[in-house]
């Protein structure tokens, strides 16, 4: 079987992950998301905003906080910097792996 027709191979190049190029961009979107999620954090734990949003994955029992409770649009926001940059970092690291 040649490397090419390889199923890893061939997965990898559908995502896009099969060229350096691309990784090394992901690599540093996962930095810059890190660094965000890590700035979102301290900013989280400033304001007290801890407990904004007492359950989840919902937030007071709906998908969206609501709109007049700042503490709550404060955690909101970063858990969703917390999923698009666990994703981001994921897909870095399968395509770091790859390589």
């Amino acid at each position: 079987m040649c490397r090419a027709c390889n199923p890893r191979t061939l997965l990898l190049r559908r995502l896009g992950l099969a060229r350096p190029g691309r990784v090394r961009a992901l690599a540093l979107a996962a930095l810059v998301m890190g660094t965000l999620l890590a700035t979102q954090g301290a900013i989280v734990r400033a304001t007290g905003s801890g407990l904004g949003c007492p359950d989840w994955p919902l937030c007071h029992g709906a998908i969206t906080p609501p709109p007049d409770d700042t503490k709550a649009l404060i955690e909101y926001i970063h858990r969703l910097v917390a999923t698009v940059g666990g994703l981001v970092i994921l897909a870095a690291a399968v395509g770091a792996w790859a390589l």
